[in-house]
């Protein structure tokens, strides 16, 4: 059997079994010269140039959306506080990479037992708070756009803020299994990171627990949410008013809707190659090359994930954009000389059918007649004012 100690957290798990067939030094160095060289390239050059590639893109680019989000203060809504949560997680799970990219370097575990087991729960807290941040994203969209006026007064941005919480705990509650069975263990003088003390059957059930709690059962509850958000808005009938406030305001609540649907869909085509790879090895394998090749980019690519999302916020996200412009205007030239030329108060409304445009951030704000002693403030809560009701959409 063929040594494959080299990977990480999303690594291929060494059983017991494999473990007893590993028995001595000169067999474990046999093993490991088993490779062929270009594999041997790949795992200790070019592996460690796609995490450093991911590590830097991943921290400059979540780093900047953090601070747009924390910055700017048209950016502090609802959603984007489930963006800003995901921006940190990925911020912080791009620092691991590095020690990922040393053990593949040189095929071992120079950093000890300790930070084996953090390094390899920031991975997998990683996976499922990401996933689990997207579920609730999907539902608050669900919610504010199927029951707009209802959900205001459960649409808070503490009550968002105690759900991300949830979202950690949960994370950190479902990643025990990896804090239990990864650990360090020595062959032939070289140390490296890796399950220990699991049987077959645990392996198995290991990536059955992944790839159900981690993967499937979060993308039913998205694709219910969804599939249902877009019956309810087909069917309704809902008039737009002559003066175009409605429609405003649906076209950024549709901005809103699109930005959670590219981060998702984006999460999904990156990791869903790495659940189906994990599946197969818990299957059986055939371990060749090909496959190991296969199963590492599988793991750079669902890695990739931390780095695409600020490039979609920034895309799709129109306020971010003016926001990042503004900040680092030398990134959109264009787009500060566009900004500082427009005009930066609009035309204010009243109540009688009538919208404001904020400024040059462009937040929707329109006045339904809800209470006459309620007003939604920019986050889409409940404040006391006697006039006007606000709503707005910030991407």
């Amino acid at each position: 059997m063929e040594m494959e100690q080299y990977q990480l957290s999303t690594s291929l798990m060494v059983t017991n079994e494999e473990i007893e067939s590993m028995n001595g030094s000169n067999e474990t160095a046999m093993m490991m010269m088993t490779f062929p060289k270009a594999e041997i390239q790949w795992m200790t050059i070019g592996i460690p140039i796609v995490y450093g590639i991911i590590t830097f893109t991943g921290l400059v680019g979540n780093g900047l959306v953090i601070t747009v989000l924390l910055k700017y203060n048209n950016m502090r809504t609802i959603p984007n506080i489930y963006i800003l949560n995901l921006a940190i997680m990925d911020f912080l799970f791009v620092l691991t990479l590095p020690f990922q990219a040393v053990q593949s370097a040189y095929m071992a575990w120079p950093f000890g037992a300790f930070l084996c087991k953090l390094i390899v729960g920031c991975d997998s807290v990683n996976q499922f708070a990401s996933i689990y941040t997207l579920t609730f994203m999907s539902a608050d969209r669900y919610i504010a756009v199927v029951y707009p006026l209802s959900s205001i007064r459960y649409r808070t941005k503490n009550k968002t803020r105690i759900f991300c919480g949830l979202v950690w705990v949960l994370s950190i509650l479902l990643t025990l299994p990896t804090f239990l069975f990864y650990n360090t263990r020595t062959f032939g003088g070289v140390t490296n990171c890796y399950t220990v003390d699991i049987s077959d059957r645990q392996a198995h059930f290991y990536a059955y627990f992944n790839l159900v709690l981690g993967f499937l059962l979060p993308l039913v509850v998205i694709l219910m949410a969804y599939t249902t958000l877009l019956y309810k808005m087909l069917r309704s009938n809902l008039p737009l008013r002559s003066d175009g406030a409605c429609s405003a305001a649906q076209r950024a609540s549709k901005r809103v809707s699109l930005l959670t649907i590219s981060v998702i869909v984006v999460f999904f085509v990156c990791w869903m190659p790495f659940h189906i790879m994990q599946i197969w090895q818990a299957i059986g394998w055939t371990r060749s090359t090909a496959v190991r090749v296969t199963w590492s980019l599988a793991i750079c690519w669902c890695y990739s994930n931390s780095c695409f999302n600020p490039l979609v916020y920034t895309f799709i996200g129109e306020n971010f954009k003016k926001n990042l412009a503004d900040m680092c205007p030398w990134c959109f030239p264009e787009a500060s000389k566009f900004d500082r030329s427009r005009t930066r108060d609009s035309s204010t409304y009243t109540r009688g059918g009538t919208m404001r445009l904020h400024n040059v951030h462009n937040e929707y704000t329109t006045s339904p007649t809800i209470a006459p002693s309620t007003t939604l403030g920019s986050d889409g809560y409940s404040e006391n004012s006697p006039k006007i009701q606000t709503y707005t959409f910030s991407t």
